[in-house]
């Protein structure tokens, strides 16, 4: 504090003496308008305060805060706090220091220091330090940046904006701004696109050249439930085009031939997915392009059991692999499943784990689950080499009520008596895996069937896999035992299901006991897991599944015992309990391809939420929503003088497979209270505690809060592991620019009344993307933002390219697009780029300048959803489609591997990717018109020297 201080008193004395009289000159000015606005100065704003105002440079910075641009940014409200924040970005791309932070946000609040004064401290005050960076350089950097903006004549406050946010510490920097400068000398910005033209944009063949697959053009592509879809296909004019759809999402829409280009429209369903294909005939050759939309359910139809630590994907199981494109798989073949083990029943309440074998020789890196009549499937990624993998299938304790309700609601029946549920209890899944070299196998089937048990305060249950007398024992808290030869000891609780007793083998290979609602007493449970007998079969290995009252319920564990032997667990009861359910909710406003569209409420997904004592705020539980946004928590509140309780929601959750919280520039996390009380005496069992949130309420910060949940579930199912913490930082009318900090693992939102980001999902996914690069890879980008539409040096390239192409594959949108007051700030289409943008590296050489929407288009070419053709082979073709986990373990294995042989120029760029493509035996360089070269050879031109490369695996 002491350093800040003489700091500031060393500056006051420079002010007193210099400042009141010191002559504006262009160089303090631009530092002006980088600090006040942070955008370079117009060529005429500049003039005028220089030449013209008569004023000294302290006037003319207290003159700024009586302009309108000034007021915009920072209205009345604005804290002192945050506008420090504001000017620290704006001038060194940076949050302020912790100290200088404390400081200055006194020195405003109590208006010791006017803003105009401390602005002008910070600029003077810049310095390299090691600590805090080269912000002196950076000020340099962006002062030649917008003078150099000036003397170009140019006066677009957008341009202004953009240049200056891509300006760092490196020159680099400054010499890719100088450029955009002078390309906005003689054009107008390609990409930044009105909504009513953007139909326009994405109507241009895909390729630079003429490479002639049509477009596809799907109006929404995550429409809200029961909504309307329009589909355009565009073949030759006047000829007939074939579109085909399937999927549980297509609703109305149908198969249908016709002229083209073609429209059809329709109705989506509540849920699923749709799949379309757009085919015609080119002198005998079909030309074929394909496209995808994905229901945005307000109710998702989820099944009533789940994979631990898997993600539920909506859609078909991918087509099983068929070819042997490559030496390396040629040496370990298709992937096959040899054997599945596991218990072929299950009880509701129960958890059951699996082991799958493949006979292949290369390593399974996920496994996929299905359950039958749902459309989707459950991915699990699996973070251990070896051709065996485990996963455990999980069942709703009220499986059967689900069942029942679910199965009606698919309209397979309008109505289900006891035999009927019986038969539609028992579950058909299909396992398939996905091996390391991105090969699919065929699905092995499994019919498991169901049991129901009993449930209550407390339930404990065990799974097997052999045909042994496993027994469970549970003594409660005033030791008494419960177990084959106890089954109803006299304290609520009962032994309903017994197997293999006395090694009478039964299959079923599951046991439970519960206690009746209200009569487990409080305190700790003793649970015996115990061989009573082998049956001749040597040992047994499964799960152990504890329900009861207390926050880490349901606890599943897994368990190995011998041809003999035990093992015994504890969990404490919280005794008689309460029980409060409902569902949260959130306003959204779905991006598409003109904009925003008509609000929408979509469930909360995977968020903390608490059960609070209104005398004293006391947390009772805590819990979370689930993927359908519904929460269900027990508690016991021991202060019946106080019954009344209210339930919170918080932006934040911190579990095995997701850690993530959205909080505002305080550090606060945001959360929501519903006004309900209720007294849990009088209703112990409160339903319909409903949260709803709207725009006014907030909503975005949900919205933030569910991007990142989808972008946590692609990244962790195809990284190799579980992301680590991340920040979001946003506010109401945030004056930060939106940019990922890698030392700080935040992303910081900007809520700028001209350009808001809160909602644009896709610019919230590609910072997201950095955090994944930065998680699992490596990042050697010079940093600074990015033009889309222009050539920049490889490195910067492949980073933001990479990030682009993160957002739109873990949000399924083949676009990107940014908003703001007007309308489309910007808009491209991956699948379809315009035909004017540049592809391929400048010069043709591995080390040329590249244009980043061209990575963008390669990377996204290889995740589509369905394969592309050309009626011309030799233009090149785009047969791959959902390697997913070739690009992932590029960037795991190779890019961030021991094995990294640096190529092309220095530094992780395209030319390193596609030499991991192959030297990981993804492809062979003697594919010379399909397969990969096909798409980043001769559809998107990029450099490359099909060098012979050693396996690096």
């Amino acid at each position: 504090m002491k350093k800040i201080l003489l700091t500031f008193v060393s500056m006051m004395i420079v002010f007193s003496t210099l400042l009141h009289a010191e002559v504006p000159t262009k160089e303090s000015v631009t530092k002006l308008y980088v600090a006040t606005f942070n955008r370079a100065p117009d060529a005429a704003g500049l003039a005028y305060w220089v030449n013209n105002s008569g004023l000294y440079l302290e006037q003319i910075s207290q003159s700024f805060f009586d302009q309108p641009e000034t007021q915009t940014l920072y209205p009345p409200e604005t804290s002192a706090y945050s506008f420090v924040w504001a000017v620290y970005a704006n001038l060194f791309n940076r949050e302020p220091d912790p100290e200088g932070l404390t400081y200055w946000e006194e020195e405003l609040r109590s208006g010791r220091v006017p803003k105009s004064m401390f602005i002008l401290a910070v600029i003077n005050g810049a310095q390299n330090t090691a600590e805090y960076g080269n912000d002196a350089t950076i000020l340099e950097n962006k002062t030649i940046v917008g003078l150099a903006f000036a003397d170009a004549g140019l006066d677009n406050v957008a341009w202004a904006i953009e240049v200056m946010a891509i300006v760092n510490d490196t020159t680099q920097s400054v010499d890719q701004a100088l450029l955009m400068i002078d390309a906005w000398k003689t054009e107008t910005p390609i990409g930044t696109l009105p909504g009513d033209v953007a139909y326009s944009d994405n109507s241009g063949l895909k390729d630079l050249g003429d490479l002639g697959t049509p477009p596809l053009y799907i109006s929404n592509e995550e429409p809200t439930a029961n909504t309307e879809v329009s589909i355009t296909a565009e073949g030759i004019a006047g000829n007939t085009i074939n579109i085909t759809v399937e999927g549980a999402g297509c609703g109305t829409v149908q198969n249908t031939s016709g002229t083209s280009p073609l429209t059809i429209q329709g109705t989506v369903s509540a849920y699923g997915d749709c799949n379309i294909k757009a085919s015609y005939d080119v002198s005998g050759q079909e030309a074929v392009i394909a496209g995808r939309f994905i229901v945005a359910a307000t109710d998702p139809v989820l099944p009533p059991a789940h994979v631990d630590g898997g993600v539920w994907i909506v859609g078909d199981l991918p087509a099983p692999s068929t070819e042997l494109d490559s030496a390396a798989k040629q040496s370990v073949g298709l992937p096959v499943i040899s054997t599945v083990e596991g218990p072929l029943e299950f009880i509701n309440g129960g958890t059951s784990e699996f082991t799958v074998t493949s006979s292949s020789g290369s390593d399974i890196a996920a496994v996929l689950v299905k359950v039958d009549s749902f459309d989707g499937y459950f991915h699990v990624p699996v973070y251990t080499s070896g051709n065996s993998a485990t996963f455990k299938l999980s069942f709703d304790s009220d499986f059967f009520d689900e069942v029942v309700q679910k199965t009606i609601l698919m309209k397979r029946y309008d109505s289900l008596d006891a035999a009927t549920v019986g038969s539609v209890a028992d579950l058909n899944i299909e396992i398939t895996i996905i091996d390391d070299l991105n090969q699919v196998s065929v699905p092995h089937a499994l019919p498991l069937q169901a049991n129901e048990t009993g449930t209550g305060d407390v339930k404990v249950s065990i799974s097997w896999d052999t045909a042994t007398d496993v027994d469970l024992h549970v003594t409660d808290p005033n030791g008494v035992t419960t177990y084959y030869n106890n089954k109803t000891p006299g304290n609520g609780s009962t032994l309903d299901l017994d197997s293999n007793a006395g090694c009478t083998i039964d299959g079923v290979n599951n046991e439970n006991i519960y206690w009746a609602t209200g009569t487990a007493v409080p305190g700790e449970y003793t649970v015996l897991v115990n061989m009573y007998r082998d049956c001749d079969v040597g040992g047994s290995s499964g799960t152990l599944t504890m329900s009861y009252n207390g926050d880490d319920s349901p606890r599943v564990v897994s368990w190995n015992l011998g041809s003999t032997g035990s093992n015994t667990y504890t969990f404490i009861h919280g005794g008689v309990k309460s029980k409060v359910s409902g569902k949260v909710t959130y306003e959204d406003f779905p991006v598409s391809k003109t904009g925003f569209g008509d609000s929408r409420m979509l469930p909360v997904r995977f968020a903390e939420v608490i059960v609070v004592r209104v005398e004293d705020d006391v947390v009772l539980a805590t819990g979370s929503t689930d993927a359908s946004g519904e929460y269900e928590l027990t508690f016991k509140n021991d202060d019946l003088d106080h019954p009344e309780y209210q339930v919170k929601v918080y932006a934040r959750q911190d579990s095995e497979t997701l850690k993530q919280e959205v909080k505002n520039y305080e550090g606060a996390v945001y959360s929501w209270r519903l006004s309900t009380i209720v007294n849990a005496i009088e209703t112990p069992d409160k339903k319909d505690m409903n949260i709803i949130i709207n725009k006014d309420h907030r909503a975005c910060v949900m919205n933030i809060f569910d991007v990142g949940v989808f972008c946590n579930a692609y990244a962790r199912i195809h990284g190799g592991k579980v992301p680590g913490k991340l920040e979001f930082l946003w506010e109401d009318n945030g004056t930060s620019i939106t940019y990922y900090s890698s030392v700080k693992k935040r992303i910081v939102i900007t809520s700028k009344v001209d350009n808001a980001d809160e909602y644009d999902d896709l610019v919230i996914g590609h910072e997201y993307g950095h955090f994944a690069m930065d998680t699992y890879s490596k990042d050697d980008s010079p940093g600074g933002q990015h033009t889309i539409n222009r050539r920049s040096i490889p490195t910067l390239a492949w980073s933001e390219g990479w990030a682009t192409y993160f957002a739109s594959a873990a949000l399924n949108k083949s676009f990107f697009m940014d908003t703001n007051t007007t309308g489309i700030r910007g808009y491209y289409s991956i699948e379809t780029l315009p035909k004017s943008w540049p592809l391929g590296n400048d010069g043709d050489v591995l080390d040329g300048n590249v244009s980043e929407a061209v990575v963008s288009a390669m990377l996204w070419d290889l995740h589509d959803t369905a394969n592309e053709s050309t009626a011309n082979a030799l233009d090149g073709f785009d047969d791959l489609s959902g390697q997913e986990t070739a690009i992932w373990k590029n960037l795991t294995t190779y890019l961030n591997g021991v094995n990294f042989k640096d190529r092309g120029m220095t530094g992780v760029d395209t030319v390193d990717f596609i030499d991991a493509w192959y030297c990981l035996g993804y492809g062979d360089v003697d594919n010379d018109i399909g397969g990969f070269i096909g798409n980043y050879w001769l559809l998107h031109k990029l450099s490359y020297d099909f060098k012979t490369l050693e396996s690096c695996k």
